[in-house]
């Protein structure tokens, strides 16, 4: 069992996790998150969407995730830009799904309406789940004496570049 005795030493252990399980890590946060939407899309509209459906849209979902990019930056330097990018993401997403949810045939008279519950809870939940994990990154980095001790430069004419080399 792990034992945690101050807020730096949680830092550490998360900071020396390996890069490959803080990428699957997002890659649960996004799967758990597409379900609790897939779910919060049926309980609003009271339908019942059948498993294949499900499924479909968790594998159409981290696809369109992973192509988008979503698991290449680090967590701890989300910026607007990839704010951006997932907001496209969903939109790509959500269109998949209006696809999928349409070749049913069975919701003709909601699917529009699902479709754009779906893309706003995506989206709202996707964005602030990877907020949220960086403030708390950020937050317990700050207690870290090694943030304590770095000294402040100036990068001159790097750009984000300089920028991100500063923060690391």
């Amino acid at each position: 069992m792990i034992n945690f005795r101050s807020v730096e030493e949680i830092f550490l252990f998360i900071s020396k996790i390996p890069y490959i399980y803080k990428r699957i890590i997002l890659f649960i946060f996004d799967s758990l998150i597409i379900g609790l939407c897939f779910k919060i899309n049926e309980w609003i509209l009271n339908i019942n969407l059948n498993n294949k459906l499900f499924l479909q849209t968790l594998i159409s979902g981290i696809l369109i995730y992973f192509f988008a990019g979503q698991y290449r930056s680090l967590t701890k330097y989300i910026g607007l830009r990839i704010i951006y990018k997932l907001g496209m993401a969903n939109i790509t997403f959500s269109f998949i799904y209006f696809l999928l949810i349409n070749s049913l045939n069975k919701y003709q008279d909601i699917y529009l309406q699902s479709t754009f519950l779906f893309f706003g809870t995506t989206t709202f939940l996707s964005i602030y789940i990877r907020i949220l994990l960086r403030d708390i990154l950020n937050y317990l980095d700050s207690f870290s004496s090694n943030s304590r001790k770095k000294k402040k430069v100036v990068i001159y004419g790097a750009g984000k570049a300089g920028a991100l080399l500063y923060k690391t």
